[in-house]
């Protein structure tokens, strides 16, 4: 599936992947600041709003070092892919699962989730609220093939609708009063609530044009340096 000759590494990734990471730091420090009764808005603004960029970074980085020393030309090597990943991402992802819900009943007395609900945490990522970052990576990789066909007939002409259809999306899903007020409604025992209540856990379509630009700027890396330079 990869070149036998790797490309070579790019420090601005390293120095994107460590901004991002003092992002996600930032948000946290900002959810405490929200705690505060006599909170410094400044503050808030820059630790708990500022700092969002961070997490569509990091879809871009993921794409961008899955397609850099991808030859998308070639067959893809799904078995050899998906082993990976399942090895990466998918067991730790579970792991670390089972060790907060065991922790959480042990702390908490909670106790354990029966099988039904313990498989309905796993598919949303709620065991602890930083997991859906994983949960939403695995359903793009799971869906490798189509973006391997969509970068290798995209342009800028394409990147352009898609971001076009990336704000109206995300707008409607986040702001759409309608909707929203359809999802809240929902009674408590329905099915589609949490499906559509953890939508940005695992809807690609909230992070699509950032994951495809990684893509496709790992693919066009030499265009794209000469532009920059």
């Amino acid at each position: 599936m990869n070149a036998n000759t790797r490309k070579p590494r790019l420090a601005a990734i390293e120095y994107i992947r460590g901004i991002s990471m003092m992002g996600v730091i930032g948000i946290h420090v900002g959810s405490q600041y929200l705690e505060n009764p006599a909170a410094n808005m400044h503050l808030i603004a820059l630790f708990e709003i500022f700092t969002r960029f961070s997490v569509p970074i990091f879809f871009f980085i993921s794409a961008f070092g899955l397609f850099y020393n991808l030859d998308i030309h070639a067959p893809f090597d799904a078995k050899h892919f998906y082993k990976r990943r399942i090895q990466t991402v998918l067991i730790p992802y579970v792991v670390w699962s089972l060790l907060y819900l065991v922790h959480d009943g042990w702390l908490y007395g909670t106790g354990f989730p029966s099988p039904f609900y313990f498989c309905g945490i796993l598919f949303f990522g709620v065991a602890k609220y930083q997991l859906y970052f994983l949960v939403i990576l695995l359903w793009f990789y799971l869906f490798m093939p189509l973006w391997i066909s969509l970068i290798k007939r995209m342009g800028l002409k394409s990147l352009a609708a898609l971001l076009v259809f990336q704000v109206a999306f995300d707008y409607w899903s986040s702001y759409s009063v309608p909707f929203n007020i359809f999802v809240y409604d929902l009674p408590d025992d329905s099915l589609w609530k949490p499906i559509l209540m953890y939508r940005l856990n695992y809807w690609v379509l909230h992070y699509i044009f950032i994951f495809l630009l990684g893509g496709w700027l790992a693919v066009h890396i030499e265009r794209f340096q000469q532009f920059m330079q």
